[in-house]
């Protein structure tokens, strides 16, 4: 196995300012593509936690593929939408929590889990036809955004009851009033366990922190990503 350790710097919000997402307090998980641990057929074991909090995603079996230069000179990691997955050990994140991810979906099939946040049916990120992205939870189907199977997006997503949020790239914030709060108690990238769904993507960057992101916190995550990636 070769680990892969490019750590380039973590990009820059300001001319003079260089920003991390560990920056920000309650950074609870935090994975990008180039840390990871990849055999010569650049399949991934595992996923390196750069949180601090040693919550590496690994699979023995049913590995994803990495994938060099696919989104603005940044490699990616992608699921085949049959059954590869990267899982985290168990760990608890109490409802309100914040993802941010930067992924493109390659195919939609309806109710694809791209990342789930708990064993059960509970807290997950979902392709649905449209194609769309729809936050789900608590047994609702909570806010969704438009998106695409030609570009990497950048998604911001808060469970937080019925003031729970998606939004792409610069786009609006989407809400429902449905309550989504579900607490976070791992998670599962590329799958759900308990439905066996499997969605094909391709996953540049994951941050999760466990509370509400607002202010000037969202913008310099948003703008980090947004340079990194050079998203619209």
């Amino acid at each position: 196995m070769l680990m892969v350790t490019q750590l380039n710097g973590f990009g820059a919000y300001a001319a003079d300012t260089a920003f991390a997402p560990t920056d920000i307090a309650g950074c609870a998980f935090w994975v990008r593509t180039d840390t990871v641990t990849k055999d010569g057929s650049n399949l991934v074991s595992s996923w390196t936690d750069l949180s601090g909090n040693n919550r590496h995603a690994t699979e023995a079996t049913n590995k994803p593929l990495w994938v060099d230069a696919l989104v603005n000179g940044h490699p990616a990691i992608r699921f085949d939408g049959s059954n590869d997955k990267l899982v985290t050990p168990g760990f608890t994140v109490n409802a309100p929590f914040t993802c941010l991810a930067v992924f493109k979906n390659v195919a939609v099939t309806n109710d694809r889990r791209v990342v789930s946040f708990n064993t059960t049916v509970g807290a997950s990120i979902n392709q649905r036809t449209g194609p769309n992205i729809r936050l789900q939870g608590n047994g609702n189907d909570g806010p969704s955004v438009s998106t695409d199977t030609t570009s990497f997006h950048r998604y911001f997503c808060t469970w937080n009851g019925s003031s729970s949020v998606i939004a792409i790239d610069n786009g609006s914030d989407q809400t429902s009033g449905s309550d989504i709060s579900q607490n976070l108690a791992l998670v599962e990238i590329g799958t759900s366990s308990a439905l066996g769904t499997y969605s094909n993507v391709e996953i540049a960057e994951m941050i999760v922190y466990d509370s509400v992101i607002s202010g000037a916190n969202r913008t310099n995550l948003a703008t980090y990503l947004q340079t990194r990636y050079n998203l619209a």
